[in-house]
């Protein structure tokens, strides 16, 4: 197998949603003074490459442990689209693909947004999702979607109205992906696997691609 990894490296002072929670990494034990490691994590639940349950913002949506660990994992595809800053994405920039998408468990969107983490730009004028473009998606029985950027909602955002279309489906949600560019065009394994947190929103993950093909060689999209 190849797998790739699409997760955002976590530590304390990595980027967070503004205004969130910082991630906090305090050593209680070290080899030299205690013969092992033990460290004490402090960080709210939307860190870093997350994935988001219905739980989220739905009082009855389902959460974590009340999602079986098969809707984290399936098969996937990468859409690139190159879009301006606060674009949304439209259904008819997803016609292209509705031929595959009954075959897919997970869409993945790639904006070139993962080039910009870390930045203040990252945060602002990311493309998003159409409502009616989720409504389209919804035809097809999708898992969940995933994107290289942090929310699905733009951050002026009041009503929240994409997650909600969204977990109004069942459907979750894997924010702040990375590495999607070397992904190509093939169909591969998605793994997004959170902690089984009982009533769980939302669980910082180690996202992957993998390709049954050991041979597999990524191609680099461009745009």
């Amino acid at each position: 197998m190849k797998v790739v990894d699409l997760s955002h490296p976590f530590a304390a002072g990595m980027p967070v949603f503004p205004g969130a929670l910082e991630v906090s990494v305090e050593v209680l034990s070290d080899v030299a003074r205690h013969g092992y490691h033990v460290k004490k994590l402090v960080f709210n639940s939307h860190t870093g490459t997350h994935v988001d349950a219905p739980f989220h913002m739905l009082a009855d949506g389902s959460s974590l442990d009340q999602l079986s660990a098969d809707r984290f994992f399936g098969k996937a595809r990468v859409i690139p689209l190159q879009l301006p800053a606060g674009a949304r994405i439209e259904v008819a920039d997803l016609l292209p693909y509705r031929e595959l998408l009954p075959k897919l468990d997970f869409v993945i969107f790639y904006t070139g947004w993962q080039d910009l983490w870390g930045t203040s730009d990252y945060v602002q004028g990311f493309p998003c999702l159409s409502v009616e473009a989720v409504d389209w998606l919804a035809a097809f029985s999708l898992k969940g979607i995933g994107l290289d950027t942090i929310s699905v909602d733009p951050m002026d955002a009041v009503h929240y109205s994409i997650h909600y279309a969204l977990f109004g489906r069942n459907m979750v949600i894997v924010e702040n992906l990375t590495n999607l560019d070397v992904l190509g065009s093939e169909v591969f394994y998605f793994s997004a696997m959170p902690l089984n947190i009982v009533e769980g929103d939302g669980c910082p993950v180690r996202a992957v691609a993998i390709f049954a093909d050991p041979a597999h060689n990524p191609a680099q999209i461009g745009f």
